[in-house]
């Protein structure tokens, strides 16, 4: 991990922006929840926002995927992580379940728009020999925080509320944006980026 990270910076810089990108993935279970407990949604209301997001990702990915081919899986990300970062922190305000339904769409949506160029541009930082390597270490260190951000969120929801966890997970996206902008685009730098 230490060399590749050190000889490839721009993939390092990448993979730092899916941690905290990873954030989303945890935020997006708790839309229903605070839905359900503090705007008065029903159970239909939940299966309806259910569809939502079932919608949401079956018009996003082959959106986004052919955006990612057309204009580079970088573009994409940036795209998304700030749809992400601007959902979630207007989840905040939003007045109505009504209005919710619009939350769903766009978090669904975008979340479309970073998974899948999320793993493809690894595909771009690695050469095909040391590809298996780049896929496995991308995997291996986001899994964990995937996995515990929201076992984290669930014991701290009841005690700071949803709107902080989402202010927070907010200013975790903002983040993985920053740090996603200073990422070169590697489709276009060939074996430049292992060379660093």
């Amino acid at each position: 991990v230490g060399q590749i990270f050190k000889t490839h910076p721009n993939f390092k810089r990448y993979v730092y922006s899916q941690i905290f990108v990873s954030a989303f993935e945890a935020v997006l279970a708790f839309f229903t929840a605070y839905a359900l407990d503090e705007m008065g949604a029903t159970e239909a209301n939940v299966a309806e926002f259910t569809a939502v997001l079932m919608a949401g990702q079956m018009i996003g990915e082959p959106f986004w995927g052919h955006q990612a081919d057309r204009r580079g899986n970088r573009l994409v990300l940036l795209i998304n992580i700030g749809l992400a970062c601007a959902v979630t922190s207007i989840a905040i305000i939003t007045p109505s379940v009504r209005l919710f339904y619009a939350v769903f769409a766009v978090a669904s949506f975008s979340r479309s728009g970073i998974n899948i160029p999320g793993f493809n541009i690894t595909m771009e930082f690695a050469s095909p020999e040391s590809l298996p390597t780049y896929v496995a270490l991308r995997s291996s260190i986001i899994a964990p925080f995937r996995a515990v951000v929201p076992l984290v969120v669930g014991a701290i929801v009841g005690r700071v509320g949803y709107r902080s966890v989402f202010g927070v997970v907010a200013f975790l996206l903002l983040i993985g944006w920053l740090t996603m902008w200073r990422v070169r685009e590697p489709r276009h730098e060939g074996d430049k980026t292992r060379k660093e």
